[in-house]
């Protein structure tokens, strides 16, 4: 365990090191999930409380919104975020090699695999939501028949759970770095990803502990930074609530979003591409190989 401690270690240091020295991957840091989820609360009886995406993490007084309206937000989320993780991927696969990368050719690597990444990844949302609905429904069943049943029927389901989130999240993150890095099709990003698990199942798990870790200190230090903004506005203006307008909210949020959810998104993202090229270490060659063309951005 002690190797896959100082490889794990190892590779964190230098993905904190790239968010904090390439500072303009903090963009697509904040597209790839880290900071996108605030909560924008409504008082009275004039709207409803709803979580929008990207919009910034102050409280704030917003109208009922629309059905179409989360639709529409889900959707940009979808587009955005399968684009900046590839992006991301592409720019710092170039930062390894090159020590440097550009921002414009890495985009239009996202773009070019967008197919190929969303496919997967709605596919995996897919098989998580079902997988949740059918554990949910055993345990449903069994607290039906009898609770103390249901009780223990959580001892078997937790773990199966987590060992599905584990899978979900690994095969998904890593299959994108094949996808990206060797262009590999989708069932070949797959089987190569698989491979890549079971052969390092160690330092996967570890792996996957950190992600977790780095998603929850991204939760924690936004939820700090907006309650710390709520707290000085109601010092200044008097309102024991904090309540801004949803313009004021998008203005005052905006920063932290950027900020705190770009770096722990880049960050993150960096650490699986990182682990990839460690575990994996596709060469030039494997590259041209696999496309049947040289990659402009590395040659």
């Amino acid at each position: 365990m002690g190797k896959t401690s100082r490889l794990i270690s190892q590779l964190l240091d230098r993905s904190i090191q790239t968010a904090w020295n390439y500072k303009s991957l903090w963009l697509l840091g904040v597209f790839a999930g880290f900071g996108m989820n605030f909560n924008l609360e409504t008082s009275g009886q004039s709207g409803a409380t709803a979580t929008m995406e990207g919009l910034g993490g102050v409280t704030t007084t917003i109208p009922a919104p629309s059905v179409w309206t989360f639709v529409y937000a889900i959707g940009l989320f979808i587009l955005l975020n399968t684009i900046a993780i590839p992006s991301l991927v592409s720019a710092v696969r170039n930062i390894d090699r090159q020590g440097k990368f550009r921002f414009g050719a890495s985009l239009a690597d996202g773009i070019d695999v967008f197919f190929s990444v969303l496919a997967l990844t709605l596919a995996g949302v897919i098989l998580l939501v079902g997988s949740v609905v059918v554990l949910g429904g055993i345990v449903g069943a069994l607290f039906g028949i009898a609770k103390p049943l249901g009780w223990s029927s959580l001892v078997v389901v937790i773990p199966v759970g987590v060992t599905i989130l584990f899978f979900y999240s690994m095969m998904i993150n890593l299959s994108i770095r094949d996808i990206v890095i060797r262009r590999a099709s989708l069932l070949g990003a797959l089987q190569t990803t698989w491979r890549l698990i079971m052969s390092n199942l160690k330092a996967t798990i570890a792996l996957f502990l950190i992600s977790l870790c780095i998603v929850g200190a991204s939760f924690i230090a936004l939820r700090f930074c907006f309650y710390l903004l709520r707290l000085i506005i109601a010092l200044v203006t008097g309102n024991p609530t904090g309540e801004l307008s949803t313009l004021q909210g998008l203005v005052f949020g905006l920063p932290f979003t950027l900020i705190v959810g770009g770096f722990f998104g880049a960050c993150a993202e960096s650490l699986f591409t990182y682990y990839y090229l460690a575990i994996e270490q596709p060469s030039r060659d494997d590259i041209w190989a696999t496309t049947g063309i040289r990659d402009k951005h590395t040659d």
